[in-house]
């Protein structure tokens, strides 16, 4: 019986007390993480624009295209100021030919910036949809962590009502 009074009055009732505290000061950390998931949560991350996420001077626009091209004499054109009197479209073929290459080489790049910028805003809607389940735990956490502290607290009460109220014994 010793053992047991040993065990009842000096180590659960002065330990448990203290215990029911640690898990109260758990419970309201608890509390504050559903409160900051639930803040961060409700921020939603905007999207760049394609012209600050790729570079205004690097983005090829449709004007980068025509410009690419504009240089690009047709056919008549080009006959008329060799002074060719005989149709010789394969020479004009080998003229055009770098011209047609850096406009497919323009068009490819666009292709790839297209690519990376939807690529981004496939992350950023992933990383909005991630918050928003956050957002949606976060009730349950602050909830969770308040009745930590409401039953530690409760705990922690009649441990030092009953502590007040026992009796010395000798």
């Amino acid at each position: 019986m010793s053992f047991v009074n040993f065990f009842e009055k000096k180590l659960l009732f002065s330990l448990g007390r203290h215990l029911w505290n640690i898990a109260g000061v758990s419970g309201f950390i608890a509390f504050l993480t559903g409160v900051i998931l639930f803040a961060e949560g409700n921020i939603m991350e905007q999207a760049k624009t394609k012209e600050i996420f790729i570079g205004k001077k690097q983005l090829i626009t449709d004007k980068k295209l025509e410009e690419s091209t504009s240089d690009l004499l047709t056919y008549e054109q080009w006959k008329n100021q060799q002074n060719i009197a005989v149709d010789n479209y394969s020479e004009y073929l080998k003229y055009k030919e770098p011209f047609e290459k850096k406009l497919n080489d323009l068009i490819f790049e666009r292709e790839n910036q297209n690519n990376k910028y939807e690529d981004y805003l496939t992350l950023v809607a992933s990383r909005n949809d991630l918050k928003r389940s956050r957002a949606i735990a976060s009730p349950f956490v602050i909830l969770s962590g308040l009745g930590v502290i409401a039953s530690s607290s409760i705990s922690s009460v009649i441990f030092s009502i009953e502590r007040n109220q026992r009796k010395e014994e000798n």
